[in-house]
This record gives structure tokens, sequence and C-alpha cells, in this order.
């Protein structure tokens, strides 16, 4: 958490939008650190019991087939992963950093039902 804002990425989203911190135009500009302007600190103080660093689990389910070519049937496979986000942040090659996925764990599961 302490990386995200020291990073300043909410001030740099504020500054992205004039509009935040202008009343009507650039000479009417709201002063910075003044009781009216929005700051990332402003952002933080409201919303910061209410933060923290997670991750998040869910799950892929994945079908595929194999036609091996010999006029029999065509073979399904369906399979069951669930994964889970990590806070763990790794870069990627655009500078930016992602997040690491896990594989908790792995199935192959039977054909599901067919709707009704």
């Amino acid at each position: 958490m302490a990386e995200f804002l020291n990073a300043g990425i909410l001030q740099k989203a504020i500054d992205a939008v004039p509009a935040i911190n202008d009343r009507e135009n650039d000479f009417d500009r709201i002063p910075r650190y003044s009781p009216a302007n929005v700051h990332q600190g402003t952002l933080v103080a409201k919303i910061a019991e209410y933060s923290q660093v997670r991750s998040d689990t869910f799950t892929i389910r994945a079908f595929g087939s194999d036609d091996s070519g010999n006029g029999g049937p065509e073979t399904e496979y369906y399979c069951e992963a669930i994964v889970q986000r990590r806070v763990d942040e790794v870069p990627s090659g655009s500078g930016h950093f992602g997040r690491k996925f896990e594989i908790v764990s792995f199935r192959w599961i039977p054909k599901p039902h067919e709707a009704l």
C-alpha cells in the first residue's frame, strides 16, 4: 500500500483531470493545499479505513476437443482451475506492474449437464 501511495498514482490521476480543481477556468484555479483543493491526501483520508491490500480467488473452466481424424467420435475435455491473484507485484514489459497469478488447484471435470 505504501508503494502505491508513494508512487503518487492518485495525485497523477487528479492532475490529469484539470476540472477537478478548477472552478471555471485556469484564472480561477483553486490554490493547491487550500481546503477546497482535492489532492491525494484528501482521497486517502476518506478511504483509508476501508482500504486494504488483497488478493482475489476465482474459478476458470475450460473446454477442449480432440478429433483424431479416424472418423470416430470427437473427444471432449473439461477442466477447472482455481486461480488466485496475489498481492505480489510483477513488472511487465511496459514498465507497469501487474499481479502474480497462482493456480491453487486444477482438476479434470466430467462433461457438464446441458441446460434444459
